[in-house]
């Protein structure tokens, strides 16, 4: 039903009689009333339904609220007035708490509320659907800066619905190049083992030194990726005792050599990729 106007004191006078089946009167002056639609008073009576005013012309509902069409003579009184049936309408304070307590999970739902897009960006006009499409283009744009992490470098992985953070963390993930790194490691028992890269390194060089600096050696050594942990035959060099042979093992994130000497040392290294 279309909310009712009104106007304070809006009100004139027919200009002609009317009879009780006619649905459309004139006023003197139509001026001060309302736009339709809104209700009139014929007469201090019959109370009238205005849904069109043409200059001073009213297109009318006769008989409204329960009373009666009748024939009016020009010169009665037309009046905009707050009628029974407006002022029941009306909705009043405790009403209108008890709708929002007891009807929010029913008449409020999302998918009763409408969208007003003016951007045209959805296609669908009640904010449920919006709410669809906006989850499933973020889902999608989300799966395809995924694709793109994993066309960049495959040994990123990238779950099936990853979250933002996860694609973040993907995208520090990609290889830009060979990875290397550096340290300090105490050979013990004759061997220098390094664990805990992030990658699987196939080039290792070191040298140590004793504390009076008397004393230093260094060894260098490639290895091809074998694909599995085993050790293999390198050749290591130190002052004192030449060049030897060594065993060294590639582990997927560290290597392992053989030195020879038992004695503790500090081994300062590097690893490549």
């Amino acid at each position: 039903m279309a909310r009712l106007n009104a106007a304070n004191n809006a009100g004139s006078k027919l200009s002609a009689s009317i009879t009780a089946s006619d649905t459309t009167l004139t006023v003197e002056d139509a001026s001060s009333f309302p736009a339709v639609p809104f209700l009139a008073t014929l007469a201090d009576d019959e109370i009238v339904k205005v849904t069109a005013v043409n200059g001073n012309t009213f297109t009318v509902e006769r008989a409204q609220e329960g009373t009666t069409a009748k024939d009016w003579d020009a010169g009665v009184s037309v009046a905009n007035r707050l009628t029974a049936g407006m002022y029941n309408a009306l909705v009043s304070d405790e009403e209108f708490t008890t709708h929002k307590a007891d009807d929010t999970l029913i008449k409020h739902k999302a998918k009763q509320i409408g969208l007003e897009d003016t951007s045209n960006l959805f296609t669908a006009t009640e904010l449920e659907g919006a709410m669809g499409e906006l989850f499933t283009n973020v889902s999608n744009g989300k799966s395809l800066v995924g694709g793109a992490i994993t066309d960049v470098d495959p040994n990123v992985v990238i779950p099936t619905d990853p979250a933002f953070q996860q694609l973040a963390d993907g995208i520090g993930q990609i290889s830009t190049g060979k990875k290397w790194a550096s340290g300090v490691a105490t050979s013990v028992g004759g061997k220098v083992k390094v664990t805990g890269l992030n990658f699987k390194p196939s080039s290792v060089t070191a040298r140590w030194e004793n504390a009076q600096a008397s004393e230093q050696g260094h060894f260098s050594y490639y290895m091809e990726d074998q694909g599995v942990s085993t050790p293999i035959s390198v050749m290591i060099w130190n002052p004192n005792q030449g060049i030897q042979p060594a065993n060294a093992t590639m582990y997927n994130d560290g290597f392992e050599i053989s030195v020879g000497s038992p004695t503790s040392l500090d081994y300062y290294w590097i690893a490549f990729e």
